[in-house]
């Protein structure tokens, strides 16, 4: 599937198919978060579930570091920043 881009020129993905890519990665990370998503409002829970997985990505990388992978932990800081200033890598989410 050809990538088109936005009006800033960051890649995009038709909205259908990052809904079902943001349920999948959900529904791996925290069952019970997902869950809780389907009694919101339908256009609050893309927002809340990104702003989850940005949270828990954070958390993730901290734990890393904690954990003594200092050179993973640096790679995985940097990878998230630039996942987060864009422009998005679509491939860091099938890793």
């Amino acid at each position: 599937m050809a990538k088109t881009t936005t009006s800033g020129g960051l890649p995009s993905i038709d909205p259908s198919r990052r809904n079902r890519i943001l349920q999948d990665v959900l529904k791996g990370v925290s069952r019970s978060f997902y869950l809780t998503l389907r009694v919101l409002p339908k256009g609050l829970r893309e927002p809340m579930g990104l702003a989850y997985l940005l949270a828990r990505a954070a958390d993730t990388i901290s734990d890393r570091r904690r954990a003594g992978f200092s050179g993973a932990w640096l790679e995985d800081l940097l990878t998230f920043r630039a996942q987060v200033a864009g422009p998005a890598d679509f491939d860091v989410l099938q890793g």
